[in-house]
Formats: structure tokens, sequence, C-alpha cells
């Protein structure tokens, strides 16, 4: 089962439903696309719009409708390996429980200087 589902309705047939530009920094795993023209309009140019000239899943920068995974950036790797994630479940974030912030410390009255000086 895909981690996510996107569905996309009328013009979006025309359109990648993911859009990743000027170098932005994005990690896709088991993503499925329906209704859209892809999932996924890759370019590394400032202009936003060049993503929506891209036709055909065969084009640089075009992936879909189903991405098992993507990285826009190389891996980093310590040893020899395969150049993807490790599939590591994403847990949900934990609860967080705030203590009253009149009990918090601050750093000023132990002689931090807030000016950086």
């Amino acid at each position: 089962m895909p981690d996510a589902r996107l569905t996309g309705r009328a013009w979006a047939s025309k359109l990648p439903a993911i859009i990743d530009h000027n170098g932005g920094r994005v990690l896709l795993r088991d993503v499925t696309a329906t209704g859209y023209g892809r999932a996924l309009g890759d370019v590394g140019t400032p202009d936003f719009a060049a993503a929506y000239r891209i036709q055909g899943a065969d084009k640089p920068g075009s992936g879909g409708p189903d991405i098992a995974e993507h990285s826009s950036q190389e891996a980093v790797r310590l040893l020899p390996a395969p150049a993807r994630s490790l599939c590591l479940a994403v847990k949900e974030t934990p609860d967080t429980t705030w203590e009253d912030p009149k009990s918090w410390a601050n750093v000023d009255d132990f002689g931090a200087d807030p000016t950086g000086q």
C-alpha cells in the first residue's frame, strides 16, 4: 500500500501532482497519483511553470503515476551501498507535555549576551 495517494480531478490531468523546482530537496517514497498528468515534475530552474510544460512520463524531470522512491539529492553513504533510503517506517510525532513557561530558564539570567557580542 502506498504511503501517499494523491488524487486529482478535471484540469489536474494536465499537471504534475508534486513540483520540485530550483534545486529543492525532496524525498518521495511509495507515492501513487491518479488523475494527474504525472506524479512528479522535477525541474532545476527558478521557473516554476517549467514543470507544467513537461509532457510525457519519459521526459527528464517527470515521474509517475507511481513512484517507488525519488530523491532530488544524491544519497550520502559512508560505505558502498545502494543509493536509496533504508525504507524505514515513518513514525508519528510523539505528544509533548509542556511545563509551565514560568519554570523555564532564561539564558540571559546566566550571563548570555543577547546582542551576540
